[in-house]
């Protein structure tokens, strides 16, 4: 698993203990992780489900939780969503069965098992035309194959026959609520659903329904709903029409919230130690350049993205910055910084960055959609506006404040060959400038090839 890098410990600690006081009373509940796209959701998750799986019994791994995750995004492509539920359960299944050596436990699952095969042969016999005609694939010789497997036939239930190409949705439905009650009589479930609002409209409303359907009326079981409420808020109104209460809506389905935020780089050394094959190109040359700056960029630059893409933001500046210099040519950290904003600024297509002579602090609109991050920096320079350090200075006419690596940042930020802008020399000269600009020039020119 990846490094906790936005110090989510606390968030997830919180969470857990949600789980818990549940479980201790073998309540119900369908709850959202509500969170911004790119604040990390699905890395909490995955922190979670770990956690969670260390709190069991180090012996059989199923005393408390029975642990579920349905991605359901991947499973779209299904027009019925029961279907790709009970995929996901069959495939925890099968993991857990191999982790326990008590043959009660273990005859206990093949008899789930079996029935959540019949379930799910069911529902892909009536499925099998709308899979067939978005696909390709003959979902009928894999049912019947699945129906006659092995696991199967060694733990059959009695009312096997009342199951067919026919038999009604609904007693569909009553088989998968009566399979799952077995499991919840002596543990937990917990089903983990991600990617809901990366679904097509309608099946995102559907999995929601299913969801709802299947689970409320057992008891001792925790459905946990990662979402980004306002996407999902734009897909009900865009499904049921503008004037939709989307919040009464949701409370049909979602109990409560427990809301991420964006989060932030807490642990310097755990950034530095992640990202040391970058920062190794690195040191501090000019000595208006601060460390304790440096810190507070790294620090607070990359809030709102999620890690995985931090990493490919990352990876990307290491590749160009190679490619611009020489090996055991290091520059100095404030070109670091501007590397890391014009790559923020092309891989989540911002357009804050307008390299036209005309640029000011104001182009960086902070009514834009736009991560923590860049929201951060835009916030410093209309702070230093009120004061009489601001970036932009009366100097005969406006001019740009070198004092320091943000107003070094925004004098690179103005990439024009042409430029004939004043810039006031209270920090970084003008040689200095000079050379970051000619090499920002050469590092956008790099990024607009290799994107």
């Amino acid at each position: 698993m990846n490094k906790d890098l936005l110090n989510r410990q606390e968030f997830v600690d919180r969470v857990i203990r949600v789980i818990e006081l549940q479980s201790e009373q073998k309540k119900t509940s369908c709850f959202a992780i509500n969170g911004k796209w790119g604040v990390g959701k699905s890395f909490v998750l995955e922190m979670l489900e770990e956690q969670l799986e260390k709190i069991q019994s180090k012996q059989t791994s199923t005393d408390k939780y029975m642990i579920f995750h349905y991605n359901c995004w991947q499973y779209d492509y299904y027009e019925e969503p029961l279907v790709a539920i009970v995929a996901s359960m069959l495939d925890t299944i099968d993991e857990k069965e191999r982790l326990i050596s008590d043959d009660t436990k273990k005859k206990i699952f093949e008899k789930v098992k079996g029935l959540l095969k019949i379930v799910g042969s069911a529902l892909l016999i009536k499925a099998s035309d709308e899979i067939e005609e978005k696909t390709g694939i003959n979902i009928k010789d894999l049912t019947e194959f699945i129906s006659n497997s092995e696991d199967i036939s060694k733990q059959k239930p009695e009312d096997t026959n009342a199951f067919d190409s026919n038999f009604l949705f609904k007693k569909t439905l009553i088989k998968l609520q009566q399979t799952i009650r077995m499991l919840s009589k002596d543990k937990t479930i917990v089903f983990v659903v991600d990617e809901l609002d990366r679904c097509l409209p309608e099946y995102a409303i559907k999995v929601l329904e299913r969801l709802h359907h299947v689970f409320d009326s057992i008891d001792n079981v925790q459905v946990i709903l990662s979402i980004d409420k306002s996407q999902l808020e734009h897909i009900i109104k865009k499904t049921f029409g503008e004037n939709t209460e989307t919040q009464k809506y949701l409370s049909k389905f979602i109990d409560f919230e427990v809301n991420l935020d964006e989060g932030s780089f807490s642990d310097k050394e755990e950034f530095d130690n992640k990202f040391a094959f970058y920062l190794q190109n690195f040191e501090y040359l000019s000595k208006y350049t601060k460390p304790e700056q440096v810190d507070e960029f790294k620090a607070k630059i990359f809030g709102g993205i999620d890690i995985r893409l931090c990493i490919e933001i990352i990876e990307k500046c290491n590749l160009l910055h190679r490619l611009l210099n020489a090996d055991g040519q290091n520059s100095d950290f404030s070109t670091m910084c501007v590397e890391v904003l014009y790559t923020i600024n092309r891989v989540l297509g911002l357009e804050i960055i307008n390299p036209k002579q005309t640029f000011s602090i104001n182009a960086m609109n902070r009514k834009k959609v736009m991560p923590a991050g860049i929201a951060f920096l835009y916030d410093v320079y209309q702070e230093a506006a009120k004061q009489e350090n601001a970036y932009f200075v009366s100097y005969g006419k406006s001019a740009i404040y070198l004092r320091d690596i943000y107003g070094f940042i925004l004098a690179c930020v103005r990439l024009n060959e042409n430029d004939n802008y004043p810039y006031y020399q209270g920090g970084y000269t003008m040689q200095e400038i000079k050379e970051a600009k000619t090499y920002t020039m050469k590092y956008n020119e790099l990024l607009n090839i290799i994107n």
